[in-house]
């Protein structure tokens, strides 16, 4: 109980500095995978770059901005899609393939495949669990100005880590989801609900 307590404090104060009161404590403090909650500051302000969630947390003129680079999606279907960086003469050194079932109308996530030269990870089943209708090749709004892809994959300047995030949603809940991949290896997950329109 005084856990939830000194969080709640801790939020309400960063909330007051910050000016950011247009995300709801309550739905934070009860997601224990949410950015908000993310203990890694590395990893945290790689993902306030480009999650709809960071967005709202920062200001960003005052964050210093890490670079990240951007894989270039490849393949887009209802249910695939396939991200590759080519590296040298004819070589692929990032390829990452997420695959969702086609059962409609509560298609969850497949499969999450990540490649680097030799190393290969296939996201464990806790990793994409309940994770349902993915909005592979949709775009979305961060706001009037700002549109997105609803799936897409990053990778650290110092090619240490890698960021696959997709747009997900439920009927009127939408979420997203960033998979962290760490070292070659899958580390965490972190997942937001996305305020509605």
């Amino acid at each position: 109980m005084s856990y939830r307590i000194i969080l709640l404090a801790n939020l309400t104060f960063s909330f007051f500095c910050y000016g950011q009161e247009n995300i709801l404590v309550t739905n934070i403090i009860e997601n224990h995978e949410s950015l908000l909650n993310l203990e890694n500051s590395l990893i945290k302000g790689d993902i306030l770059l480009f999650s709809i969630t960071g967005s709202s947390m920062i200001k960003t003129d005052s964050f210093p901005r890490p670079e990240l680079l951007e894989i270039p999606l490849r393949k887009c279907t209802d249910n695939y899609v396939y991200f590759s960086k080519k590296g040298g003469i004819r070589s692929t050194t990032i390829s990452v393939s997420i695959e969702s079932d086609v059962g409609e109308p509560n298609r969850s996530i497949k499969e999450v495949r990540y490649i680097y030269y030799k190393f290969q990870v296939i996201l464990p089943d806790s990793a994409i669990r309940d994770i349902k209708v993915p909005e592979f090749c949709a775009i979305g709004k961060i706001n009037e100005k700002t549109n997105i892809h609803c799936c897409k994959v990053f990778q650290s300047k110092d090619k240490k880590r890698v960021y696959i995030y997709v747009i997900n949603s439920e009927g009127a809940n939408q979420y997203e989801v960033t998979w962290v991949i760490q070292n070659n290896k899958y580390f965490t997950r972190v997942i937001d609900k996305l305020r509605q329109k």
